[in-house]
Formats: structure tokens, sequence, C-alpha cells
């Protein structure tokens, strides 16, 4: 059911990301130097908006459980912690609606530091070989 650039889910087909990255990632502030990203794989996704439906929270969960590496959510509450200095987000990013909120940071996050994106919906394994 996955490969590296496409999963499929329910019949749908969601887009995934995996990028290396730069070696210097911003995350709070603070400045982390890795040597290798894959050394310190993680997946990002978001959710802006209204609380997360039971179900959405489910895949959240599963995303956690199934992939086998950390998952950041980004969220309203801790977006500032993703941007990095110098790199602000897009000055019209407040006025976009949540799902364009969501779709503007996976490009952004995987820009800046890297990783993997995965939208809130039900997995299908393990991502720890996309990042061997």
């Amino acid at each position: 059911c996955t490969a590296l650039g496409a999963t499929c889910m329910r019949g749908a087909l969601v887009v995934m990301l995996v990028l290396t990255s730069p070696s210097v990632r911003y995350i709070g502030g603070a400045t982390t130097r890795f040597d290798s990203f894959e050394r310190n794989p993680r997946v990002w996704t978001a959710w802006f908006g209204n609380p997360m439906l039971r179900v959405r929270r489910s895949s959240f969960q599963a995303l956690q459980r199934s992939l086998g590496v950390p998952v950041v959510l980004v969220t309203e509450s801790n977006v500032s912690r993703v941007v990095v200095p110098g790199r602000p987000l897009h000055a019209a990013f407040e006025h976009l609606s949540a799902i364009h909120k969501a779709d503007y940071l996976a490009a952004y996050v995987l820009h800046h530091h890297g990783g993997g994106w995965h939208d809130i919906k039900r997995p299908c394994g393990s991502w720890v070989s996309h990042f061997a």
C-alpha cells in the first residue's frame, strides 16, 4: 500500500514528500545541528480551525503508533515554533483557510526542516524504511 512518494488510503491518493534537509534546523528559536537527517527522521502534520473530531483524533493517534518515527503536530498554538528566523510565514498566512494553512505549512516545514508530511488520515504502515 505504501511507496515513497504516494500512499493509498481508502481509495484516495495522498502525496507524501520525503526530503533530505539542510543541516541546520530551527525549532522553538533554538538551533539544532544534525550531521544527517536520516538519524533524526520526523513526519510533520498540521491541524487548524475547529477541534479535531473523534475520527480525526483516532487517525492522528494511529499516525503516532504506526509510522515508526516521531510525528510533529503543528497547530495555531505552536506554529511560531517552526518558523525559521529570517524566513517568516507569508503575511497572508493568517487569512488562509484551515486546509490551505496546512498545505502551505507542508511546503514550508519540508523546505526548512526536511522530513515527511502526512495529512491526518489513517496510515498504511511504517515510514522507517523511507528514512533509511
